[in-house]
C-alpha cells in the first residue's frame, strides 16, 4: 500500500495554487451548500427577489434549493477526493464540470430572474475554481504513488 503525502506540498509551484484553489472553492461551495440545506426556506424568503405567489411555490422552491445544496455539496467532495489521490488532470476536469455546472448556470438563472447586477455575487466562487482548473488541467497523476499490487 502506498503512502499518499500531503498534496499541499508539492514541488511544482503550479499544482500547489491549483491545490490551493481547489480548497479555497471546496470550503465557499460546501459552505453555501450546507447554508442552503440548512435553511431552505430562504429559497422561497428572497433569494431571488420574487415573492411567491402560492404555497407550491414556496414548497418547489425549497425543493429545489435542496436538490441545489446536494449539487453544491457533491462537486468539490469529488474534486477533493481526486486531489486526495494526486489525480491533478481528474481534479482539473472536475473543476471545469463545477464551473459550468453551478457558477454559471447559476448566473443565467440568477441574470435571468434578479437582474444583471446578481451575477456578480458568483464571481468569488467562480474565480478560484477557475484558477483549479487552470493550474491543474493537463497534469499528468503523480508518478510517485505507484501501482496497486
Amino acid at each position: 500500500m502506498t503512502s499518499i503525502s500531503n498534496p499541499f506540498r508539492h514541488p511544482s509551484r503550479r499544482i500547489r495554487i491549483g491545490v490551493w484553489a481547489n480548497a479555497v472553492s471546496a470550503l465557499m461551495l460546501i459552505g453555501i451548500g450546507a447554508f442552503w440545506l440548512a435553511s431552505p426556506r430562504a429559497a422561497s424568503a428572497g433569494a431571488f427577489g420574487i415573492e411567491p405567489d402560492s404555497e407550491a411555490a414556496v414548497a418547489y422552491a425549497q425543493l429545489t434549493a435542496i436538490f441545489k445544496a446536494i449539487g453544491d455539496i457533491i462537486a468539490p467532495l469529488f474534486a477533493l477526493v481526486a486531489l486526495r489521490f494526486r489525480q491533478w488532470h481528474l481534479t482539473g476536469v472536475l473543476n471545469l464540470l463545477t464551473l459550468l455546472l453551478l457558477p454559471v448556470v447559476d448566473m443565467v438563472v440568477w441574470g435571468t430572474f434578479a437582474g444583471p447586477s446578481h451575477i456578480l455575487m458568483h464571481a468569488p466562487f467562480a474565480l478560484p475554481i477557475s484558477v483549479g482548473a487552470y493550474c491543474l488541467y493537463g497534469q499528468p497523476a503523480d508518478p510517485s504513488l505507484g501501482t496497486a499490487s
